[in-house]
């Protein structure tokens, strides 16, 4: 094996990264596979490595030498691993010192959650910010990353029981969710005596998983309240939210926990807000943090909206009743059928109340209804951006 001195390269390989040969690793390769007729999977194959593993080495964008992967590689291209490695590093030079924009990169880090986004599956590489930024301009639709605004609307949240941690996937949430709300452009004006009106039937179209939702985003479109779901982020604990979207309340939902019954919970919730709170929120007076607020008169208003969503699906008192039933699915049946709600409410409220009991948690999963059943095509997801940017077109049939 061929002794030299691994550090002594690498600084003077980053430092002369303009001389270097016109032959990149990336074509010596090219050239070794047409030598012997395979492709690059099958190349990857032979030498015992992964084929991603490869491909970062071969266009520089791996961020960890692995230094057994370039033995393989100086092996199967007969080069000197000395040779293999400058390659290397003089690809890599290339890919970061010429496209990697810093006051980008701290504008990226600035605003946005990057290991939430990775986890969600909207970015491969948290370091990869070429990919970053090319993936949020699609997603907010800009040109430059640098043209990016955070929503500036003060919400009422309906938070869920755990606090939250990042107020970066909030701005994401929110921010995206406020500009499908001025691309729906809802063209009814809001009408509370109307919204008065249909409140009554809203718990039993939740009785209906495949279009007991919509039906009622429809019936509240109509009355100048728009609708519409964003899927939430692993560190955002919240199960939606109010804004004031062209002078009209809009309520924004989301998979917290992925409960068919919270959804129902949060859209109860926002209304409550949008019939008794909707001067201060269309004022943009009414704020309050996902974590402990200061203001105690908006904890008891979020605690007064949180009591008016769970006494108006199913109250705690029927839930004392039906309690002892709860092994007995039929009768949980016909007892919720009874009360025009879904079981899987029972259920799941019963859990809630009884804190923190695996076995109440996991009945509560057992009999939950489907979120995405519920949704269909306002369903959507951070790894296809399309799902999202396409939101209004896709249901246009909802909104109407």
């Amino acid at each position: 094996m061929e002794n030299f001195n691994v550090d002594d390269l690498l600084d003077k390989i980053m430092s002369e990264a303009g001389d270097q040969s016109s032959n990149t690793l990336s074509d010596i390769f090219e050239k070794r596979l047409s030598e012997l007729n395979i492709n690059q999977t099958a190349a990857a194959e032979i030498m015992g490595i992964q084929h991603r593993g490869l491909v970062g080495i071969l266009n520089g964008t791996l961020k960890r030498i692995d230094f057994s992967t370039l033995n393989k590689l100086s092996s199967f291209l007969q080069l000197s691993q000395k040779d293999v490695l400058e390659l290397f590093m003089n690809t890599f030079s290339n890919q970061y010192s010429s496209n990697v924009d810093e006051e980008k990169v701290d504008f990226i880090k600035n605003n946005f959650d990057l290991a939430a986004l990775k986890k969600v599956g909207f970015i491969e590489d948290i370091a990869d910010f070429n990919e970053i930024e090319a993936r949020l301009c699609e997603l907010f639709r800009l040109k430059d990353i640098l043209a990016y605004k955070p929503s500036e609307k003060v919400p009422a949240f309906s938070a869920g029981k755990i606090k939250k941690k990042n107020s970066f996937s909030q701005s994401t949430w929110l921010t995206k969710a406020e500009e499908l709300l001025w691309e729906l452009n809802n063209p009814y004006p809001y009408d509370r005596n109307k919204l008065i009106e249909i409140f009554p039937k809203i718990r039993w179209y939740s009785t209906d998983v495949a279009l007991g939702l919509k039906n009622v985003i429809t019936l509240l479109y109509r009355s100048g309240i728009s609708v519409v779901f964003v899927p939430s982020f692993p560190n955002l604990h919240v199960r939606g939210a109010t804004i004031a979207v062209g002078g009209k309340p809009a309520i924004i939902l989301t998979d917290y926990k992925g409960f068919y019954a919270t959804l129902w919970f949060a859209l109860i919730h926002e209304l409550y807000h949008v019939l008794f709170d909707w001067e201060e929120i269309s004022q943009g007076e009414y704020h309050l943090s996902i974590d402990d607020s200061n203001d105690a008169v908006l904890v008891q208003k979020e605690l007064e909206a949180d009591s008016f969503a769970r006494k108006y699906l199913f109250s705690k008192e029927k839930s004392a009743m039906v309690k002892r039933y709860l092994n007995n699915h039929p009768e949980v049946l016909k007892f919720a059928k009874f009360n025009d709600v879904h079981p899987s409410m029972i259920y799941l409220f019963e859990a809630y109340d009884a804190g923190n009991k695996p076995a109440n948690w996991a009945r509560a999963q057992r009999y939950n209804a489907s979120v995405p059943d519920s949704l269909g095509k306002l369903n959507s997801s951070w790894s296809d951006i399309n799902t999202i940017n396409q939101y209004v077109a896709r249901n246009k049939e909802i909104y109407s």
